[in-house]
């Protein structure tokens, strides 16, 4: 039976003992995807795609594959188009649940024609190839042995995968097959994206915070760090739970949500998110500021997934995500969150 596919290639952060499935038609899998391009054609394809690229993706990686029948193999049309877009809503589940993804470096997204083999997309050509976005570690890995310590036994087996498996259901068949990826959505995810992608960890930070500001939907009128923190705070309040914050019960006397608005407001307004963040701690050591700006890193990749994933469990989500003033009703008439 022909197919086609779509794929995506990472370099791992996990170690990935079975293959992952998302659905019967798309999984996650220890593996590079040059070991699945047709038997004696790999000088052909590595001409085609480029001798640096396919050395990347001869590498011990992650990769991402999602595949349907065709009866038209040969061409490059909407088929194609539909499973890349499957595949960014698997990639966008991975970013959006607990701890860390399990992937950085650059990546690499591919479609065409292949077979099947044992459930599994094999002897594939590329009728597209393109390098993608490059996620980098979060900064807090590198910035503190305390988080490291906290966090050493964060991924692997279950109960993540259930939890990815939920979000992608989500974004398939509530958002996507309802047509309900509004620009709020797509805007918030793109900002989650750009933040995973920053190399700067100020950023960073700012991209976060307006990931989750699409869901905060703050009116001109309610503008201000105190609306944020409070509208912050009833996201993270069922979750409130997390011991590398130091945050057993988070609440508006903690000054941390406004001190993040804070920071995000200096890195796009010009005035320095390092020099800010000392400011608010009134110390320049390197180690406690690293530390502290590790933390608020930590905080506002947390507030971006969760807010976003508010949205997308509500039971409104899909008809408040249609217009921007629907959402800050919403918030007003305490109906949302």
């Amino acid at each position: 039976m022909p197919i086609k596919y779509a794929a995506l290639s990472f370099r791992k952060d996990l170690e990935l003992s079975a293959p992952f499935v998302f659905d019967q038609s798309t999984y996650l899998v220890a593996t590079n995807v040059a070991s699945v391009f047709e038997p004696g054609k790999t000088d052909h394809w590595r001409k085609w795609i480029g001798e640096i690229p396919w050395e990347e993706l001869k590498r011990d990686r992650l990769s991402l594959f999602t595949w349907m029948p065709t009866k038209n193999p040969g061409v490059l049309d909407e088929e194609n188009k539909e499973l890349t877009t499957r595949i960014n809503s698997a990639w966008y589940a991975l970013l959006l649940g607990a701890g860390r993804p399990p992937f950085w470096g650059g990546s690499h997204q591919m479609t065409g024609t292949g077979e099947l083999s044992n459930g599994a997309v094999d002897k594939v050509t590329v009728r597209q190839f393109s390098n993608m976005f490059a996620i980098t570690r979060p900064y807090y890995v590198h910035c503190t042995m305390r988080y490291i310590e906290q966090r050493t036994n964060m991924h692997g087996d279950p109960p993540w995968p259930d939890e990815i498996k939920t979000l992608y259901n989500l974004l398939e068949t509530r958002w996507r097959a309802a047509r309900a990826i509004t620009s709020i959505i797509r805007d918030a995810l793109e900002s989650l994206k750009d933040a995973r992608c920053a190399e700067d960890p100020g950023t960073a930070i700012a991209r976060f915070v307006e990931a989750a500001e699409a869901v905060l939907a703050m009116p001109k009128g309610k503008a201000g760090k105190m609306e944020f923190a409070s509208r912050a705070m009833a996201m993270l309040s069922p979750y409130k739970t997390d011991s590398y914050l130091d945050w057993p019960e988070p609440n508006l006397k903690d000054v941390r949500l406004i001190e993040l608005y804070e920071l995000r407001n200096s890195r796009n307004h010009g005035k320095g998110t390092f020099d800010s963040v000392c400011d608010i701690l009134g110390s320049a050591d390197k180690d406690v500021v690293n530390d502290a700006v590790g933390r608020w890193y930590y905080l506002a990749e947390h507030l971006a997934r969760r807010s976003i994933r508010h949205l997308l469990e509500h039971a409104d989500g899909p008809a408040l995500a249609t217009k921007r003033a629907l959402l800050e009703a919403a918030w007003d008439a305490g109906t949302f969150p």
